[in-house]
Formats: structure tokens, sequence, C-alpha cells
């Protein structure tokens, strides 16, 4: 079993998160599948550190930076949009699981959604692990979603 630490985002992160952003997996398995500029990557880390428009936490293992979850609260915090993105040196080994599992944990009273590409199994794999069952699709995307009542 992986074990990750999920912490806050750190101005150190900012060139890794556009590394793992642009790696050529990350990219056909995103919603916007374009490369993202240095320019472009640092408006968006500014904002997300400054304004917080989303969340961010970044996974790590032993301390070492292994991916990054984000999310996005609707604005009665009633639904979660999740997305993942797993260092290409640590794709493979349950680490994305381990991110997921430890973010929604200790969640009550909400639905968590993911959108994911049809053809990205492995995420796939993750949610339906999860419990996440499929709440809709079109041709392209799959929207997984999992209900979490209140605490047991």
């Amino acid at each position: 079993m992986t074990f990750v630490f999920l912490r806050g985002l750190l101005e150190k992160d900012s060139e890794l998160l556009l590394k793992w952003r642009n790696d050529p997996d990350t990219r056909r398995n995103s919603l916007h599948t374009e490369e993202v500029s240095p320019e472009d990557h640092a408006r968006w880390f500014q904002n997300m550190i400054i304004n917080r428009p989303q969340e961010a936490l970044v996974a790590t293992i032993e301390g070492d930076p292994v991916g990054v979850i984000r999310f996005d609260w609707n604005p009665g915090h009633d639904t979660c949009e999740i997305s993942l993105t797993v260092a290409p040196e640590h794709r493979g080994k349950g680490v994305g699981f381990a991110m997921a599992e430890n973010f929604i944990h200790d969640m009550h009273n909400v639905r968590i959604v993911a959108r994911i590409k049809r053809h990205n199994l492995p995420s796939r794999r993750i949610f339906e692990k999860l419990g996440f069952h499929t709440m809709g699709d079109d041709k392209e995307l799959l929207l997984y979603a999992k209900d979490l009542g209140p605490p047991s």
C-alpha cells in the first residue's frame, strides 16, 4: 500500500507542476490538452496561491512530491470536483489511488465528481475502486460521482 501525505502548495512547486502538466500523457488525459506556456502557468499558479479559485494539494512520499490533486467546490459547498496528476515516474504504483483515498477519507455530506476521458483507464480504475459510479457520459468523457453521507 502506498502512503502519501497531502500538503498545500508552496512557491517552490510551480516549476514541477508545470513539468507534470506539460507531460505528453498528462496532456492526452487532461480536459485541456494544449501545452501550457511558462507565463500562463505562472499566472495560474499565483492566482492559486493568492486567490484560491480552486484548491490544490501536493502529494508527497517521504517528503518528495509525487503528484497533485486539485479540487473545486461549487458555491453551496455540497459538490466538489477533483482531478489528479501523478508524476510520470510514479505512475502505476498506486499513487493516484492513495491521493484520492487520502483526500476523500474525512469528507462527509458532499458529492464528489470527476470528469475522466473514456480512454483514461488508470483514472477510471482509481475512481471505480473508490466506489464512484458513472453518472453520465458523452463521446469523450465519463462523469464519475460518489455521495458521501454523514459521519458514521
